[in-house]
C-alpha cells in the first residue's frame, strides 16, 4: 500500500519552537532544527535539518486555522534547559529563504509569520511567546539568504 496526501502549493511560511529538547523531531513540522554537540569542537553545537515532509504536503497540526497551503518550519528546543540557540535561527532562516525561492513567497509581514503573531492575529494562546517581536528581524535574515541564493552563493 502506497501512502499518500494531500498536496499543497505553499504560500506561506510559519516558524515556531519545538518546546522540547534539541533533538526531539516533531512530525507536526515541515522541518526541524536540531542542535548537536560538534564534532569537531565538542564544547560548541552546530545546528542541522531535519527535513520531515515535503513542502508540499499539507500538514493539519502546526499552526491553528492556517495549515492551508503554508510551510512549518521549527527549532528543537525551548523546553526547559533547551534555550534557542543563534545557530539554529541562522539555518531556519537560511531553510525558509530555500522555500521562499522554491515557491516564490515574498518575504513580508502577510507570507511570514511566527507562531506566536499568528496567535495573536487570530486571538486564541494571545500569550504564547515564541519568537515574540522577532518577525522583522527574522525577515531581515530570510532576505539576507534569500539574496545570497539568488546571486548562487551558498547558504
Amino acid at each position: 500500500m502506497t501512502a499518500t496526501y494531500e498536496t499543497q502549493v505553499p504560500l506561506k511560511v510559519y516558524l515556531h519552537w519545538s518546546a522540547g529538547a534539541y533533538t526531539t523531531v516533531f512530525p507536526d513540522y515541515h522541518t526541524n532544527i536540531k542542535a548537536r554537540r560538534s564534532l569537531i569542537k565538542p564544547w560548541t553545537r552546530v545546528a542541522e535539518v531535519v527535513r520531515v515532509h515535503p513542502y508540499d504536503r499539507r500538514l493539519y497540526h502546526h499552526t491553528a486555522y492556517r495549515n492551508k497551503d503554508a510551510v512549518a518550519i521549527s527549532c528543537c528546543g525551548a523546553g526547559n534547559g533547551y534555550p534557542i540557540l543563534p545557530q539554529q535561527i541562522e539555518v531556519m532562516c537560511a531553510e525558509a529563504a530555500r522555500v521562499c525561492k522554491q515557491y516564490n513567497i515574498p518575504v513580508d509581514d502577510q507570507h511570514i509569520f511566527t507562531h506566536g503573531r499568528a496567535a495573536r492575529i487570530d486571538n486564541y494562546f494571545p500569550e504564547r511567546v515564541d519568537f515574540d517581536g522577532k518577525d522583522e528581524e527574522f525577515m531581515g535574515k530570510i532576505r539576507y539568504y534569500l539574496n545570497r541564493l539568488h546571486k548562487g552563493l551558498p547558504v
